[in-house]
């Protein structure tokens, strides 16, 4: 049996390079590996990245949808949000004001989501695509033909989907014909994905009621943990970030919004406040924000006893607590401080960096969809019993190595009987000619 996974890895926060080589390796091993069905978000789908740069790849495109289509990626619906398209159209709605960590958007270009809106609710991405060619167009064309009236009311309007509009007024934006068209080639390419995963019915896992969630939100897992976790190193840093949070805990108890977590340490950082010990709290908040994703996801399988959350250090010894899980994540994630300033309280930006894969080499994505073509059947889990996620892991890894054997063999076994269909006529066809002039062999006549 497989399980359901959910993977820090791909969390919308990071990403650097390194950080998205080290997710699609977990999205790689979890798939290939391990044989288990990895659960994302609406925020990993949307905000990510790993995934938005390289969805602008078309051969990854297409392997993620056919992994999709395969049943081992999955995407838990929350609330009463039934599809990706639906989740987008809602976070990017006028009052709320989103950051999006990936996406070259801000909540301030009123222009540009009200038509990220319009191509989303009819299913149309004519006037994006428009949108981009004419940019390409303006970018070729830069150093300056003259252009018609019609033209240049074109060019106008290209440029004022990027305007800022806040309570200051608005803001003219100064990115280069070439941001202009990147940016809109990338939006194009990410909404044809979401279009086309909103309408794969079977990829979603529904919600937990929001009444089963109750210790397992994302401000009471923060408010134990500040409150109850006794760090092991980094001891003087914790009490910084631990102080931190907990004085921004106090003004906003229930609020389940990483963002606004991230805007206030933000703010402190301005004010004077230890640098390095909000960027510290910043790591914390995530993980506490990925722990709750965790939790909501219907029958997810997990490293840690729930029961550990509800009654904290009561349920179990051991390596299977949360304080243990906790901890191990907290100093890998934060990794010494290292490339802080590149992880951490980073200001949100409309320019869009491409994943250089010249530099860096992921687990191929596209190898995976195969593979996994190569076992037939789509893999099911227990619905009765969530086991710990090293619960026969081992056993279930090696069980996934024989069954994909078996799959590539019967694979391999195939082509050659085929590859014999097709050569036995031919080979049939010329011992049978030879046989037949053989015997047909006409001998020299004999002179008398």
């Amino acid at each position: 049996m497989s399980k359901y996974v959910y993977l820090f890895e791909l969390d919308s926060v990071r990403k650097t390079d390194e950080e998205i080589i080290v997710g699609q390796a977990a999205l790689y091993d979890e798939i290939v590996t391990n044989g288990n069905i990895v659960v994302l978000t609406y925020n990993q789908m949307v905000d990510s990245r790993g995934f938005f740069s390289l969805l602008k790849n078309g051969e990854y495109k297409e392997a993620l949808l056919k992994l999709f289509d395969s049943g081992v990626i999955k995407i838990s619906q929350y609330g009463d949000i039934r599809t990706v398209s639906q989740y987008l159209m809602d976070s990017i709605e006028d009052d709320k004001q989103f950051i999006y960590s990936a996406l070259p958007l801000k909540y301030s270009q009123k222009r540009l989501t009200a038509i990220m809106k319009r191509c989303l609710l009819y299913s149309d991405l004519s006037e994006i695509y428009e949108y981009g060619q004419l940019a390409l167009a303006l970018k070729k064309n830069e150093n300056g033909e003259q252009y018609n009236d019609d033209y240049k009311n074109r060019r106008d309007e290209l440029i004022d989907i990027f305007v800022e509009v806040d309570n200051d007024g608005e803001h003219q934006t100064n990115l280069s014909w070439d941001a202009m068209a990147e940016i809109l080639e990338n939006l194009y390419s990410f909404m044809e994905t979401v279009i086309k995963l909103s309408m794969m019915h079977d990829i979603y896992i529904s919600p937990r009621a929001d009444g089963e969630l109750g210790c397992w939100k994302f401000s009471s897992i923060l408010d134990k943990v500040i409150r109850l976790y006794v760090p092991k190193d980094n001891v003087e840093l914790w009490g910084s970030a631990q102080t931190i949070l907990d004085n921004i805990y106090k003004q906003n108890k229930n609020e389940n919004n990483r963002s606004v977590y991230i805007r206030k340490l933000k703010k402190l950082v301005e004010t004077g406040t230890n640098v390095k010990g909000c960027q510290y709290a910043q790591a914390i908040v995530d993980l506490c924000y990925n722990y709750a994703c965790e939790s909501s996801i219907s029958n997810v399988s997990r490293h840690y006893d729930v029961r550990d959350l509800e009654d904290w250090g009561s349920a179990c010894h051991g390596e299977n607590t949360f304080e243990c899980d906790f901890s191990k994540r907290l100093k890998r994630t934060w990794d010494g401080g290292r490339k802080r300033d590149e992880r951490y309280l980073v200001d949100e930006k409309n320019d869009f960096k491409t994943f250089k894969l010249g530099k860096y080499r992921p687990p191929k994505i596209v190898n995976a969809a195969r593979i996994v073509g190569y076992v037939k059947d789509k893999p099911e889990i227990d619905r009765n019993y969530v086991f710990y996620y090293e619960n026969n892991a081992k056993k279930d890894k090696h069980r996934r190595k024989l069954k994909l054997l078996c799959g590539i063999l019967k694979k391999i076994v195939f082509a050659i009987l085929c590859f014999l269909i097709v050569i036995s006529p031919e080979l049939t066809g010329d011992y049978w000619t030879a046989k037949a002039m053989q015997n047909s062999w006409i001998k020299p006549a004999v002179a008398f």
